[in-house]
């Protein structure tokens, strides 16, 4: 019987053995959303070039609190 409900994991995307993880995630995934913020999920290699060149089929959302650019975009570093 599948397992219902909702699983947590730590990692540090900053580490090449831990984007391990995330990237084996994606490669099974129908849907990939992340909410860094601006700017930051490409930096760890997780943006939508890169992936859409290797899952062109991958639906992609990025959610940002306070928007991609503008003047509030650095709201949530400052709350």
């Amino acid at each position: 019987m599948p397992r219902l409900g909702k699983e947590s994991i730590a990692l540090d995307l900053k580490s090449d053995a831990d984007k391990a993880v995330p990237r084996a995630m994606i490669a099974r995934a129908d849907i990939f959303i992340q909410n860094l913020g601006p700017g930051v999920i490409d930096r760890l290699g997780f943006g939508a070039g890169p992936l859409r060149e290797e899952r062109p089929d991958l639906i992609m959302c990025s959610i940002a609190g306070y928007g991609g650019s503008g003047p509030a975009t650095l709201r949530a570093e400052f709350g």
